[in-house]
């Protein structure tokens, strides 16, 4: 049996249809996954991006645990406020609506979060210059 040879620039071409027709065949569905096509066949360089890569990815999302902290901080920000030390902190989170709102945190993170919020400064204003054309 005698095969014939053909260049790579020969199957390239689309319109000569080198390749033949499409048989409907979708590998990277699984098996058995053809469907009617009939469709010329392209040539598809290895390199090309427009080729199937197939991805898995796998995602963990875990809650931020600063974000809850700071929201249970703030539902008992009107008792809070006050604490300016640990041993501040002690008799606040005695009271019913304090241990609720903190319900899940502990001493040390709501402290921590208590300090955040203390030494958190508010965004400075920026001031607009005017000036006229040729002023510096």
């Amino acid at each position: 049996m005698r095969q014939r040879r053909r260049s790579v620039a020969q199957a390239a071409r689309f319109q000569e249809m080198a390749l033949g027709h499409c048989d409907g065949s979708r590998p990277w569905l699984g098996p058995y996954t053809k469907e009617s096509c009939g469709e010329p066949s392209r040539l598809l360089i290895r390199s090309a991006s427009n080729a199937y890569f197939p991805q898995t990815i796998s995602v963990i999302s875990l809650p931020d645990r600063d974000e809850a902290v700071r929201k249970a901080v703030d539902a008992a920000w009107d008792y809070l406020e006050i604490v300016e030390t640990r041993e501040d902190l002690e008799p606040e989170m005695g009271r019913a609506k304090v241990r609720e709102a903190l319900d899940g945190v502990s001493a040390e993170e709501a402290f921590q979060q208590i300090q955040t919020r203390r030494s958190a400064t508010p965004p400075a204003e920026e001031s607009v210059k005017a000036g006229g054309v040729g002023r510096p």
